[in-house]
């Protein structure tokens, strides 16, 4: 397996990438409608290229197949009300996908690694990352270090409640000028 940053030509293979295995891991808990709703408005190749300008995508390839990614970037200031002593200055891992055949297997900790060795999320005091409540995922964030520090209602486009996301945060090694502790 070879992890490395994504280039502006894969943009396409990425947004693709991120469709299918968006819709293949939350579809059961949201539903068609949903999912459709949220692919088309962020996950357009279209989104992604526009993305691309501020964040930084790692790209898991295995013989050249696109088996995983990871989006970093600074913090989304939408947190900020859902946790308590929310730090501004932080930095997010906004996306982790991998195919479902090869989880558990150590894409994800690879694509994580690969992540926080990164300046954009290695210079931060704070690491955030939202997953979906019923994840489970959030044992292999655990094992990085990632506490739930606050949760976010999700609405399905008729308005109804369709869980939470929860919000995880690790303080970084060596960050000893914040004295919080996840």
């Amino acid at each position: 397996m070879e992890i490395k940053a994504a280039l502006a030509h894969e943009i396409a293979e990425l947004a693709s990438f991120a469709r299918v295995t968006y819709a293949a891991a939350f579809l059961k808990d949201m539903g068609q409608k949903t999912i459709n709703d949220h692919i088309k408005t962020q996950m357009s190749d279209q989104h992604f290229e526009a993305m691309m300008e501020s964040d930084t995508f790692y790209l898991a390839r295995s013989e050249s197949e696109l088996i995983g990614f990871s989006q970093i970037g600074t913090v989304t200031p939408d947190y900020e009300s859902y946790v308590p002593e929310f730090d501004r200055l932080g930095s997010e891992m906004r996306r982790l996908y991998v195919l479902s055949d090869l989880q558990s297997k150590g894409v994800g900790s690879a694509l994580i690694e690969q992540s926080l060795r990164d300046p954009i999320l290695s210079n931060s005091k704070t690491v955030y990352l939202t997953t979906w409540e019923t994840n489970r995922a959030q044992k292999l964030y655990s094992q990085f270090k990632f506490k739930k520090v606050g949760e976010i209602p999700e609405y399905g486009a008729g308005g109804e409640l369709n869980g939470h996301e929860h919000i995880m945060a690790r303080l970084n090694q060596g960050s000893n000028s914040n004295p919080r502790q996840f």
